[in-house]
């Protein structure tokens, strides 16, 4: 069977029996290292924490136990497949795979992965995302029709819900500030 004919579970399968429990010591595991290296606040490192524990989740292991410095490009897109497979958002995957090359950086920075297969992993492009267009301007009448809407209503909320449109056509706070 060829790499490109198997499903993301055999490619997991058969790198995990190819490296075995060649782990490296904890003073020097890549994750750790990753994680010691990141700058931002403490929410970051657990963010990244937990995206390390839900990586070796997928291979049956533990973060600090997981082979980080003998991932290969196959086995990290294997891994991105999986995590689509289980629905995972593309913005998830694209943070998935980032934090996958923090930690295989800190493995080719110590020497326990060779720069090419670093780079191999390094060259796997994130998920070009589509964003949806904020909004549009309303036009003149149709900010005028709506406040004519309000103010028919019946009772108070008509006229406090014409007076908030009002303000925020006049002045153009964000519409958080209102609420």
């Amino acid at each position: 069977m060829t790499n490109a004919t198997r499903t993301p579970n055999q490619e997991i399968s058969t790198w995990l029996d190819t490296v075995g429990t060649d782990t490296p010591l904890q003073h020097s595991n890549p994750a750790s290292l990753y994680l010691a290296s990141l700058q931002g606040s403490e929410a970051s490192r657990t963010t990244a924490r937990s995206v390390m524990k839900q990586i070796a989740s997928l291979c049956d292991h533990e973060p600090d136990t997981f082979p980080w410095h003998r991932l290969d490009r196959a086995t990290v897109l294997a891994l991105l497949e999986k995590l689509k497979q289980k629905g995972l958002a593309d913005n998830t995957r694209n943070l998935y795979l980032s934090i996958i090359k923090g930690v295989t950086r800190e493995a080719m920075l110590h020497q326990q992965m060779a720069d090419h297969q670093f780079s191999l992993i390094e060259q796997i492009r994130a998920i070009k995302l589509q964003r949806l267009a904020v909004g549009r301007a309303l036009h003149i009448d149709e900010i005028a029709k709506l406040i004519d809407h309000c103010l028919h209503d019946e009772g108070a909320a008509g006229v406090r819900d014409a007076a908030l449109l009002a303000i925020l056509f006049g002045c153009g706070p964000r519409r958080a500030y209102l609420f």
